[in-house]
């Protein structure tokens, strides 16, 4: 029978409960929680404060680049964000594509260290070039009618566009911006085939 003061505290009868020889509550709500902790972690803490730091960091790298960007292309702030996420995504889907081309100049000479470096270069110089990329995927969406099937080579197909415009753009400037304007393709390291219109490039020659 419960005396008065028990009533009063809820945990003072099950403390009482347990020494009087009941089933094991505490322990088992202890359990519960630790359970639950274990589950779910606190979001805190110094690993949470440098995960945030980071991404801070890279959003104002990001926005950097957008500002860079618009300021040397003259496009509004949305459309120099979209060109460059559209850069960004087909390296993304193509992690070997870099200024030369697909792959490193001469890799059969060069050890796997350098082949990393020169790839590493490759990509970032290629990262910066967004503005050629889109002059050069706007003049192909103009003027190189898509076909299914992927037999004109970057390489020949870009020195084509620089005798047409006088612009000179490296092979994968030309490459990322086929891929961005949606042509069909095929690898042929370190070049890469598309579907474009022979016709168009006769014409265009």
């Amino acid at each position: 029978m419960l005396r008065m003061a028990d009533r009063a505290c809820p945990l003072r009868v099950m403390v009482a409960h347990v020494h009087r020889g009941g089933e094991d509550k505490v322990p088992r709500i202890a359990q519960q929680r630790s359970a639950r902790s274990s589950k779910y972690p606190l979001r805190g803490g110094r690993g949470a404060s440098r995960q945030m730091e980071r991404t801070m960091t890279r959003n104002r790298r990001h926005k950097a680049e957008i500002h860079a960007h618009q300021t040397a292309s003259g496009t509004a702030y949305l459309e120099a964000r979209r060109q460059i996420t559209a850069l960004a995504e087909v390296m993304q889907q193509h992690p070997r594509l870099n200024s030369f081309g697909i792959g490193v100049f001469d890799p059969l000479r060069k050890t796997a260290e350098q082949r990393r470096t020169d790839l590493a270069a490759g990509r970032e110089e290629l990262a910066g070039g967004v503005a050629m990329v889109m002059e050069t995927a706007a003049w192909l969406r103009e003027n190189i009618t898509p076909i299914r099937t992927p037999a004109a080579s970057s390489y020949s197909v870009k020195h084509v566009m620089e005798r047409a415009t006088g612009r000179y753009v490296t092979n994968g400037e030309f490459i990322a911006a086929a891929l961005v304007a949606g042509y069909t393709f095929k690898y042929a390291q370190p070049n890469v085939l598309f579907g474009m219109s022979a016709r168009d490039l006769k014409r265009m020659n």
